[in-house]
């Protein structure tokens, strides 16, 4: 979700910042006022490409700065972490990008300077703008695939799929390895056997580090605790005066008051398991004294085999245990480079079973996603019957994966990542025109209202969490109008949606409204950016409805659009 937008000498936009909320926001204004300057903007702030004509006449430098809530978002906070660019907060994404007017550019990532190619990557599938060709998602074939698999909700059976296939190259690149030249095996092994002598020469045990530092610490103040111990011996049972002679006479005392008031009973009681414990701890204390002695040449003999550990550890894993596993590892693996004709054997056997079991759920996700395109394909094309393309055909095309890249064949199959399939959407706006893949044929309007279909079906699916609707209402009236704005409050009850529209049926279904306005400042142009207040939404639609005139009549037009319900 985008939180914050803060956008300076971008274009004609001198300076303008502000908040964005959950649900339906729409963008309005009159033509030329700078709408479309906001998309740009955050096209530039998701990784877009930026040139320097975005930087405003006379200033050094375009500056973009939006703020995302990604509480919702586990691959981008995961993408983050593993680039170190986690915030203070781990649930938002601050980012800035700076276009310098000598085609300097910057990227900053929560306070740290990175990449744009690092940018891109990280926000993928956070926010799909549709009018941005660069942005949408719908014109990257290789999505397709993963939008019918969340239609379908495939994701169980994929993930099944999937630790089969990644089972299946681990059991081909074991295959690879002892088929390979003889010599890198050779050299393999001796590798292999070198630090497995290594770890083996030392005899690691789990915790054994642990145990070292507490017996180097003994020894380390072997003459502090002798004298200690000795002191608290002595005092508690060893000289004359000590606190076991003290609390016998205590006793004794005691025991002739009982006879006088047996109420004193557990007082003598108390007392004798008081000295019954004052004579265990001093034997206790005896004992550890024979136990405690000074021994340089064991303290050193513990501080070089602790160094040893530590430099196994460094070398094998950050601890005893996961040495002691890498051993295992290791001998694993020379076993089987030692006893390679019987390793093929067995590899040959697992590969064909894999295989066979592979084929069978690849066959299985196949025929779900040929069912689901069907229904997929249907509702689709339902959706955007009511904005004006109701003889519109759309078609999710399975195909046999070809065999390429990391394919692998199976049989008369070519089995991938994801399955046997490729999928590809194809589009038709009139219905006996022959279906095309859409990037080829799909205008921006079109493509807009498509995304719309699309989000619609998928609704709660989809882990995008901004949908940035451009170009939805391109030559659009009335009645497909306010179809549309219905399909986008739906959609922005799961996602936040942004509308730019010149259409007032669109603007009136939104939870929140931004209108962008141009003003001349002494020579120059600019454009100001106000969020609208019930009043002000009621006057700019009026002006939407008429723009040449604001009547008592479009007013109530407004209110009575404004009122509608759901």
């Amino acid at each position: 979700m985008l939180l914050n937008l803060k956008i300076r000498d971008f274009a004609i936009i001198d300076e303008v910042e502000f908040e964005l909320h959950n649900g339906f926001s729409v963008v309005t204004g009159e033509t030329g006022a700078g709408k479309s300057i906001l998309v740009d903007a955050l096209t530039i702030a998701l990784g877009g490409r930026a040139s320097t004509d975005v930087v405003r006449s006379g200033a050094e430098a375009a500056e973009v700065e939006a703020l995302f809530d990604i509480s919702s978002q586990p691959v981008v906070r995961a993408r983050l972490e593993q680039r170190e660019l986690t915030g203070d907060d781990a649930n938002t994404l601050l980012v800035r990008r700076v276009v310098g007017q000598k085609g300097r550019a910057k990227v900053v990532i929560n306070g740290r300077l990175a990449t744009n190619a690092t940018l891109a990557e990280i926000v993928r599938g956070l926010v799909d703008i549709s009018g941005q060709h660069e942005q949408q998602s719908l014109l990257i074939p290789e999505n397709h695939l993963e939008i019918l698999d969340a239609f379908g909700s495939l994701e169980e059976l994929k993930a099944r799929y999937r630790d089969q296939y990644d089972g299946l190259k681990k059991l081909h690149r074991e295959r690879a390895l002892l088929r390979g030249n003889e010599a890198e095996a050779l050299k393999r092994a001796d590798y292999l056997r070198f630090q497995l002598e290594e770890i083996d020469r030392l005899d690691p045990k789990p915790n054994e580090d642990d145990e070292l530092l507490s017996e180097r610490q003994r020894l380390a103040h072997a003459d502090r605790l002798r004298r200690g111990a000795s002191t608290a011996e002595a005092l508690l049972y060893g000289e004359d005066g000590s606190a076991f002679d003290k609390l016998g006479k205590a006793a004794s005392e005691v025991d002739a008051l009982v006879r006088i008031d047996s109420a004193l009973a557990p007082v003598a009681t108390g007392l004798e398991n008081a000295r019954r414990e004052i004579q265990e701890a001093s034997r206790e204390l005896q004992r550890y004294l024979s136990r405690v002695e000074a021994d340089p040449a064991r303290l050193e003999a513990v501080d070089d085999r602790l160094a040893d550990l530590k430099k196994l550890m460094r070398k094998h894993g950050g601890t005893l245990a996961e040495v002691v596993e890498r051993a295992q590892k290791l001998k694993d693996e020379l076993h089987g480079l030692d006893n390679k004709d019987a390793r093929l054997d067995e590899l040959d056997l697992e590969i064909a079973e894999r295989e066979r079991t592979l084929v069978v759920l690849a066959r299985e996700l196949s025929a779900a996603r040929l069912k689901s395109a069907k229904k997929f394909d249907q509702s689709v094309v339902r959706e955007v019957g009511d904005m004006n393309l109701e003889g519109a055909v759309f078609v999710s095309e399975l195909r046999p994966r070809p065999a390429s890249g990391e394919a692998m064949g199976v049989g008369d199959v070519t089995l991938g990542n994801d399955g046997m399939d490729e999928v590809e959407f194809l589009w038709s706006a009139n219905r006996g025109e022959p279906t095309r893949p859409l990037v080829r044929i799909v205008s921006g309007g079109e493509l807009s209202r498509l995304m719309l279909a699309v989000k619609r079906v998928l609704s709660s699916r989809d882990l995008v969490s901004l949908y940035v609707f451009d170009e939805v209402d391109s030559g659009l009236g009335g009645r497909a109008a306010d179809a549309i704005g219905k399909k986008i409050q739906a959609v922005a009850k799961d996602h936040q949606a942004i509308a730019i529209t010149h259409l007032a049926p669109i603007a009136a279904r939104a939870d929140h409204h931004i209108c962008v306005r141009k003003e001349t400042r002494g020579k120059r142009t600019v454009s100001q950016v106000v969020v609208l207040d019930k009043a002000g939404r009621t006057e700019e639609l009026a002006r939407m409805i008429d723009g040449a005139h604001i009547t008592d009549a479009t007013l109530k037009a407004a209110r009575d659009m404004l009122s509608r319900p759901d």
